[in-house]
């Protein structure tokens, strides 16, 4: 089932690519990850390390930033889909608060893709590593987390499917 729905997604590749282009442009850190973001006592956030900034799809560096949380292993230990969802809401609260009066869908589509396309890197992996490793007993709870993660990025990649096929951009 999850090889089948893989290569639904692998053939939507290019789709999403194209429609990630489209998009409304913002200005983006572009490194976003622990190392580069330091919680405040007061609840923001000071982001250091500026070298990658740029102006990419609404909703993008978000993907990425998620993306980096899963595949640093972050995945496996919590509730992903209620870290998806925080991480989402707090980043549109940000947009609209900074004037943002788009289609919210268009930024749902930046995050799911970008997000999304990440399972295309991470899919292969896991049973390439599975195969090689299938005798290795100790290896299976790894490989199942993983595989939890994967999982939860092809969702969202088939999210950014439909999205793509319903946005005028």
């Amino acid at each position: 089932d999850i090889f089948i729905r893989y290569r639904e997604f692998y053939s939507s590749r290019k789709q999403l690519l194209e429609t990630l282009r489209k998009l409304p442009k913002v200005f983006t850190h572009n490194d976003a990850w622990a190392p580069n973001l330091f919680l405040q006592k007061d609840g923001s956030v000071i982001a250091v390390d500026w070298s990658f900034t740029g102006i990419v799809g609404v909703g993008e560096e978000l993907g990425r930033f998620y993306g980096l949380c899963l595949h640093s292993g972050l995945g496996t230990t919590i509730d992903i889909n209620g870290l998806s969802g925080i991480l989402f809401d707090s980043y549109c609260l940000g947009l609209f608060e900074a004037g943002w009066k788009g289609d919210i869908r268009l930024v749902r589509f930046g995050f799911t893709a970008s997000v999304g396309i990440r399972c295309g890197m991470l899919i292969p992996k896991i049973m390439d590593h599975f195969y090689r490793n299938k005798e290795d007993v100790n290896l299976t709870e790894q490989i199942q987390g993983r595989a939890k993660v994967a999982s939860h990025l092809l969702e969202l990649a088939e999210e950014a499917i439909s999205l793509c096929r319903n946005l005028e951009l």
